[in-house]
């Protein structure tokens, strides 16, 4: 249970960061999840302050994390 909400959370960021650096998208929904509602003035843009945005992705070499590492990669390449 506790897995899934993380993963809502994290597709809730990436359809937030989807939809801030997309023009033709709708608005972010921040208040999908509670995450991007802490991180909603990080992430939006001013005129006066500008975003950058830097996604670390931790992966491992191991063959036996071999599909966390491919969907952890899946993961930053969409965000």
């Amino acid at each position: 249970a506790e897995a899934a909400a993380i993963n809502r959370s994290l597709l809730a960021l990436a359809n937030c960061i989807n939809a801030l650096t997309d023009p033709t998208a709708p608005k972010p929904k921040f208040r999908d999840s509670k995450l991007t509602l802490l991180l909603k003035n990080s992430l939006e843009h001013s005129p006066i302050r500008p975003v950058r945005l830097v996604v670390l992705a931790c992966v491992s070499p191991a063959m036996c994390s071999v599909e966390d590492t491919h969907n952890t990669l899946k993961y930053a390449h969409r965000a």
